[in-house]
């Protein structure tokens, strides 16, 4: 198993660097998506545990305060989330432009990142409309 497993999960080594000096090496830019990413990760892990496990745990007069808490922060996560995706087309399309207008020796780069970033829009755009469809059938179902 330990073949199949990276290095960090058994030797705490990470590209021949140990775990903090492979850390400290990082860009900044680098380091925000990293904590970032593991930040909305563990939120996302909190979420799913609250849902399915503690959901009516809680003593009836807190649960309405409880309810209010967890979908307000849902509501933060998810305009964040969306925010940060919006963001980041915004910016492959202005760099799209820059790169047009000022390095158009580098456009196969651009392109490639442009494309991309449209076959994943385009992909969650289908299964958006494929999903809703499904839990329509399933409503009028029942």
């Amino acid at each position: 198993i330990e073949e199949n497993l990276p290095d960090a999960l058994f030797s705490s080594t990470l590209s021949g660097y140990g775990l903090s000096k492979w850390l400290d090496g990082m860009a900044t830019a680098s380091k925000l998506a990293l904590f970032t990413s593991c930040g909305m990760y563990v939120v996302l892990l909190g979420f799913i545990f609250e849902t399915n496990f503690v959901r009516d745990a809680w003593p009836s007069s807190m649960q309405g305060v409880a309810r209010k808490f967890f979908n307000d922060t849902g509501k933060t996560f998810v305009f964040a989330f969306v925010w940060l995706v919006s963001a980041s087309f915004i910016m492959a399309a202005l760099w799209f432009v820059m790169a047009v207008v000022i390095y158009p020796e580098q456009m196969m780069a651009v392109l490639a990142g442009v494309g991309g970033m449209g076959a994943v829009a385009f992909t969650m755009a289908m299964r958006y409309r494929a999903t809703k469809e499904q839990i329509m059938m399933f409503l009028k179902d029942e």
